[in-house]
């Protein structure tokens, strides 16, 4: 015997299969849950067919549910990595060479003979004694550059580079080898 499924909560119908006979009862057959057997009507296309729980009704296909295109995430600028904090001195003085802050002579200088270039110069002159002696000092025993050091708030404010102008003498500095 043929049975017809239908949805438990819509009444959709599902299919066709066949019902087991009855083992307890000769000549029966077993209907499960949400079947029956009821044929249902043949229907044209655009057309469902609903079992309403006495009997099966044709209605007009819904229209699909309108679905929201998906949003795609939203595209972020690339994060630029902070520019390095820390090059050795020789790095430093090259990539300012590069960048034309100091000299050809000027960097030599600096490496070679731990003279100040006139920009770093420029920056501490207007410092009291001790304390200009103390940034000479540091600077002819200096090994490494750390953008940390006071030296560089000194030139952004002698107005010789900007903060930005010497982030990218260390973004330069790191790539050298």
């Amino acid at each position: 015997m043929d049975i017809y499924s239908y949805h438990p909560v819509t009444g959709d119908f599902l299919g066709a299969t066949k019902a087991d006979p009855n083992p307890i009862v000769p000549g029966d057959w077993l209907i499960p849950a949400f079947a029956t057997a009821t044929v249902p009507p043949v229907v044209a296309e655009g057309e469902v067919i609903i079992w309403n729980g006495e009997a099966w009704s044709v209605q007009l296909q819904p229209p699909p549910l309108a679905v929201e295109p998906e949003t795609p995430p939203p595209v972020l600028p690339p994060v630029e990595p902070p520019p390095p904090t820390d090059v050795s001195f020789w790095q430093f003085m090259l990539a300012a060479w590069k960048l034309n802050f100091i000299t050809h002579a000027e960097a030599l200088a600096a490496v070679r003979q731990r003279i100040m270039p006139p920009a770093f110069a420029q920056a501490i002159a207007g410092l009291p004694a001790e304390a200009k002696l103390a940034a000479e000092l540091k600077f002819a025993g200096i090994t490494r550059m750390l953008r940390s050091d006071p030296l560089f708030g000194l030139v952004v404010e002698a107005n010789i580079a900007t903060d930005e102008q010497i982030d990218g003498v260390f973004a330069v500095a790191a790539t050298i080898a």
